[in-house]
């Protein structure tokens, strides 16, 4: 998508997915409104959207965090960018190897069939989710399982 100022506030598409970014902007509201054209959920496929940044990377970072900063009622940079591709695959095998364990725990082999008790259930579904999201967004940085 390019985002003109006239798209900036008035234009919603759920469909958005990336929004590209290559200057900066006057003002801190348009970074959340420029990113709120691309966050809105459509699907199971869908579940976020993301921003590219081509020009003066680490000064839009800024522009963006404190941008946040001012309009929402948490710290919520965290949530906004995502770590590297390295640091979330270390991450996704941490989380597998949680999953593991709930596993090792009930004595199922090669998960050969889902935990039984409810812990165990509950333990696999949140690392389960954890897993996932974390999938979805290496997807959007190309991970390829060949090269890992």
């Amino acid at each position: 998508m390019i985002v003109v100022n006239q798209l900036l506030t008035g234009y919603d598409s759920k469909y958005i997915n990336t929004l590209y970014l290559d200057r900066r902007f006057s003002s801190p509201e348009q970074y959340v409104q420029a990113i709120s054209r691309t966050n809105r959920v459509l699907n199971d496929q869908k579940q976020m959207g993301q921003v590219v940044y081509y020009r003066l990377c680490q000064s839009v970072k800024e522009d963006i965090e404190k941008a946040f900063d001012i309009y929402s009622n948490e710290n919520i940079a965290q949530k906004i960018f995502i770590s590297d591709i390295e640091n979330n695959i270390a991450q996704m095998n941490e989380i597998f190897s949680e999953i593991k364990k709930v596993f090792e725990s009930t004595n199922i082999k090669n998960f050969s069939s889902a935990p039984q008790n409810k812990s165990g259930k509950r333990k696999f579904v949140n690392e389960f989710n954890k897993l996932a999201k974390l999938y979805r967004i290496i997807s959007l940085q190309l991970f390829n399982w060949d090269t890992w």
